[in-house]
């Protein structure tokens, strides 16, 4: 279960040199865009966005005005600097650095996933299956009703790094899946963000995490679906 500790979205960075072609970028890292002063940026994307946090050394320095895809990055000072963190509605995170200096006022966003389409339709609707059923699992157990086939057990373990605590304090079994509920917690004075595609591994099916912002002290949950099977397997090869 230790394969499970998130990697922030923050580590790894890498600038890319604007051009008139869309922009690659992926959840791994971050792009970075200098921009005109004063000039509003637009910034548009071929996929659709949840929200959108802007961080800031200073809040006077800009605002934010959020579009369906894409938005717009309004600097109020002649010097700024700042990252745009967008939430896409599958759950992805994109992270954009900005700051004055350069010339470019426009931005295009492209992910080339988001493109992609299944080509096996056996794969795909056992995708589907098993959305539907991680839907109504987790659904009943945030509701507080009986699963039915399920067998409830506290199954207390602990992972602890320098930015989070990872705890799972449940478990549901049942004849083909195992739901583990996990509570993450920020021990540092920064906001985290965290992502679905971070906890996924061997086994992993599915991935309830409660939002993706977590600020200093808070606590968020986490829920997991895995295949009986790989749980099974893990546990006797430990």
């Amino acid at each position: 279960m230790k394969k499970t500790i998130v990697s922030l979205i923050f580590s790894n960075l890498f600038a890319l040199a604007l051009s008139a072609s869309p922009v690659l970028i992926s959840e791994d890292s971050a792009i970075s865009l200098k921009a005109a002063s004063n000039t509003p940026i637009t910034v548009s994307a071929n996929f659709e966005i949840q929200n959108a946090d802007l961080i800031l050394v200073n809040k006077k320095m800009a605002k934010l005005k959020l579009l369906k895809k894409g938005f717009v990055f309004i600097p109020l000072v002649q010097r700024y600097k700042g990252t745009v963190v967008l939430s896409a509605k599958d759950g992805k995170i994109y992270t954009i650095n900005i700051q004055s200096g350069g010339e470019k006022s426009v931005l295009q966003l492209e992910d080339p996933l988001q493109t992609l389409k299944p080509s096996n339709k056996k794969i795909e609707l056992e995708s589907e299956k098993i959305d539907y059923d991680a839907r109504n699992i987790i659904k009943a157990i945030l509701l507080g009703k009986n699963l039915h086939g399920f067998k409830k057990t506290m199954a207390h373990q602990t992972i602890k790094s320098e930015q989070f605590t990872l705890t799972r304090y449940e478990r549901y079994t049942g004849s083909k899946y195992v739901v583990d509920g996990w509570k993450i917690t920020n021990i540092t004075p920064d906001t985290l963000y965290f992502r679905e595609a971070d906890f996924y591994t061997e086994g992993i099916l599915a991935i309830a995490l409660q939002r993706h912002r977590v600020l200093k002290g808070e606590s968020i949950y986490l829920y997991m679906l895995l295949n009986k099977n790989s749980v099974y397997n893990a546990e006797k090869a430990r």
